[in-house]
């Protein structure tokens, strides 16, 4: 955190021109990775703990109303699919890369936010998980919690099936 690094030096580094670096700098600004300071360069940002817990708090309130959304309106063919996918026995998709496992898990709340219609919800919780990815990441770097995410997701997925929202 707060280390200044160079579109130059990072082209040089991997071997490419400076357009993609500008463009992956970019991104990273957008996920709260580094922070543009005009004239100064990009940074390494500093973690602020209130500020993630912030964005969790409001995470936790768009992901209870995309589960609503989706006991409301996911049709049990969708539901099924996504238990399917999420079945801790047979752990499709399974990684021990944390950024894919990472993905694949924002995937699973947005695809409850879509399945129950709210299509302005999944593009919050987009917006949220930005913020917080850095951090979300770290969660998959231990296998024990990649196993967890796979039974708690089939176990939220079956609830939903059996229309229990509680």
């Amino acid at each position: 955190p707060g280390s200044r690094v160079t579109e130059t030096e990072l082209a040089e580094h991997f071997g490419v021109s400076r357009t993609p670096i500008r463009e992956a700098l970019q991104r990273l600004a957008v996920e709260g990775y580094v922070t543009v300071r005009r004239n100064q360069g990009c940074f390494v940002r500093n973690f602020d703990i209130t500020e993630l817990a912030q964005y969790y708090e409001v995470r936790i309130a768009l992901e209870k109303l995309a589960l609503e959304a989706a006991w409301r309106n996911m049709s049990d063919a969708a539901l099924h699919r996504l238990a399917e996918a999420w079945d801790p026995a047979r752990q499709v998709g399974r990684t021990d890369n944390s950024v894919e496992m990472e993905a694949r898990d924002e995937s699973f709340h947005v695809a409850l936010a879509n399945g129950g219609g709210n299509y302005a919800l999944a593009n919050y919780l987009r917006d949220v998980n930005n913020h917080i990815r850095i951090v979300r990441r770290l969660d998959f770097t231990d296998s024990g919690r990649i196993d967890a995410t796979y039974e708690e997701h089939h176990q939220i997925v079956q609830h939903l099936i059996d229309r229990d929202l509680d």
